[in-house]
């Protein structure tokens, strides 16, 4: 079967952070660099609401800067009633789980970490983060073009591309 007999799934970017917050605004900045036609929302943070939007797709890929880690970093998310240490912060594999409980759907779900370096008030990403992004946004593009349903290896790194 080639890839132009696959139907594509019904594909929702969100990407997450504050974009006042130097390079917490990863995310937004891949969404607006991202070319793949698809649905995208940008968020400052996840919540119990979006399970309502999400729950209609079946591929999501969760998009967030990370202060530790791989440059950038594509591993699958599994639902799991977890908790967050920060009370207002709702981690993708809690609104999963949520998404499962109300609603009985499990969308495929990824999640896309990008190295930051500068989380001080600022509009604009540091070098090195606009760098991962510019990594980031290829891999996700090669992801989203190959489709999530060809054999992937479970887990991404690309630390120092």
């Amino acid at each position: 079967m080639s890839s132009e007999d696959v139907t594509p799934l019904k594909t929702l970017l969100v990407a997450y952070g504050n974009e006042y917050r130097g390079d917490d605004g990863l995310g937004q900045y891949i969404l607006r660099h991202i070319g793949f036609p698809c649905d995208k929302v940008a968020l400052y943070e996840l919540t119990l609401e979006q399970a309502e939007t999400i729950r209609d797709y079946q591929l999501v890929v969760f998009i967030d800067a990370s202060i530790e880690g791989e440059a950038v970093q594509l591993r699958p998310l599994q639902r799991r009633d977890v908790s967050s240490p920060l009370s207002h912060h709702l981690p993708p594999e809690k609104l999963l789980h949520y998404i499962w409980l109300i609603y009985g759907k499990e969308p495929q779900a990824w999640l896309l970490s990008v190295r930051g370096y500068d989380f001080n008030f600022s509009d604009s990403l540091s070098p090195d983060a606009q760098a991962n992004a510019e990594v980031a946004t290829r891999v996700l593009e090669e992801f989203l073009e190959r489709g999530s349903h060809l054999h992937m290896s479970p887990k991404y790194h690309f630390g120092d591309i």
